[in-house]
């Protein structure tokens, strides 16, 4: 199962890190993460999976934007970690959604905006839930209220909430 994390770059609120930290605990195994390797939400959601599951797969998929770089991976140096070449953020954000069976999101907003990548890679994610090829959507809000949307036909028997 890999587990795909999009955040703001402004990083998580408290109530958000919590909520996170609380659903990544309710995880039961976990075959990779990924994440874009931005600053704030990407670096704070690595460092938390990095605690709980330290022999995971991470997979690091930065984008061209060289002064978003979070390069959590020199923050987990003995993690078992792969760093894909850098591509255009919302291309990057595409293959996320598309490698991942369970997403995780942490928008800065509460109502949907039609602009930022955070937002534009839910979208992408809704849109993959009905194409079957998504399994699970979290979404943690800035409280810390969250709603997860599941694809109807798939089974999770590895995630329990």
């Amino acid at each position: 199962m890999n587990i795909g994390f999009t955040g703001t770059s402004a990083g998580m609120t408290y109530k958000q890190k919590n909520k996170l930290c609380d659903l990544i605990n309710e995880l039961k195994q976990i075959g990779s993460v990924t994440h874009g390797d931005c600053v704030g939400g990407d670096f704070e959601f690595h460092d938390m999976i990095y605690s709980r599951f330290p022999g995971v797969q991470m997979i690091i998929r930065p984008c061209t934007i060289d002064k978003m770089r979070a390069y959590s991976h020199l923050n987990t140096p003995d993690a078992d970690y792969v760093i894909e070449d850098p591509i255009a953020p919302l291309k990057r954000n595409d293959i996320i959604v598309q490698t991942s069976d369970i997403m995780f999101a942490a928008p800065p907003t509460m109502l949907e905006q039609s602009r930022g990548g955070t937002w534009y890679t839910i979208r992408k994610a809704r849109k993959a839930l009905e194409n079957g090829t998504l399994n699970t959507l979290l979404i943690i809000f800035p409280d810390g209220s969250f709603c997860f949307q599941i694809n109807p036909f798939a089974y999770h028997k590895r995630f329990k909430i």
